[in-house]
């Protein structure tokens, strides 16, 4: 079964991070545990990210 992609390919932009040792092991740990790339991993924890700071600030807003 094909791998579903996370994102449509004419709106992917490369990007090139620096992470401390401690940090990408973490990531490459959790990446294989969900069965997707550090790519894919490092997409959905910043979409998850962005999604939890937007909810804590409509939360505030009220």
């Amino acid at each position: 079964m094909p791998r579903q992609k996370l994102y449509p390919d004419k709106n992917r932009l490369a990007l090139s991070v620096r992470f401390p040792d401690d940090l990408y092991e973490l990531v490459q740990a959790r990446a294989q545990e969900n069965r997707r790339s550090m790519n894919q991993e490092i997409v959905w924890l910043v979409q998850k990210a962005l999604e939890m700071l937007a909810q804590a600030q409509r939360s505030g807003e009220r």
